[in-house]
């Protein structure tokens, strides 16, 4: 009796196992006990009673790569633009920095000046006075003449010390004298812009006298 694939079933007990294939006589069979199945193989390699060999696992997908992330063409965020009342508040934030830099900046320009003289000029080449160191509406006003005792133009650099009373504060003053001729005196003249009353009496003394 056939198992429904047209083979007799095998010889003997029946049993589970290799048996020689009905319709490939190099070939053996395996018998699950009911019925034929799909396994065979070549009579050297089969064993009598043998499991039938496992089927091949199915390979995994290759999965596909990943599409590509253009980071770099991604659109930029728009810019930040300020409104008008945060330009109002910029624009007046930035004016009450130059008026309190602007002391200190003047400072430096004068400081900047004075390092571009040549050099000291000999005392014995000029004679220079202070005519004037008092209170003017809330400031001191420095007066000063000089005379080129020279054969040649010159022109001047003075430096004055100003001192308040207990020194409160000390300033020096640079003070360029015009081109004094051959002979001439030429006055000179500044305003401290220290506060000072005007019952006090500052003192002021030259401090040096430099070509420009």
């Amino acid at each position: 009796m056939s198992d429904g694939t047209g083979m007799p079933p095998p010889e003997g007990t029946g049993k589970a196992g290799w048996y020689a294939d009905p319709h490939q006589p190099a070939m053996e069979r395996y018998w699950d006990g009911k019925a034929w199945s799909q396994y065979t193989a070549p009579k050297k390699a089969a064993v009598e009673g043998a499991a039938p060999p496992a089927p091949l696992a199915p390979r995994p997908p290759i999965p596909e790569p990943a599409p590509p992330v253009h980071w770099m063409l991604q659109p930029m965020t728009q810019p930040h633009r300020m409104t008008s009342r945060q330009g109002r508040g910029m624009v007046i934030r930035l004016v009450i920095v130059l008026v309190i830099l602007a002391p200190f900046s003047w400072q430096f320009f004068f400081r900047q000046l004075r390092t571009h003289k040549t050099r000291v000029v000999d005392p014995s080449s000029y004679v220079i006075a202070i005519t004037r160191c008092n209170w003017d509406y809330g400031f001191v006003r420095v007066t000063g003449t000089i005379t080129n005792r020279r054969t040649e133009q010159r022109s001047y650099s003075v430096e004055v010390e100003v001192r308040a009373p207990n020194d409160r504060w000390v300033e020096t003053l640079p003070i360029d004298a015009p081109v004094v001729d051959p002979g001439a005196d030429r006055q000179f003249t500044a305003l401290s812009l220290n506060d000072i009353h005007r019952d006090e009496h500052p003192t002021c003394r030259i401090i040096r006298v430099l070509l420009t």
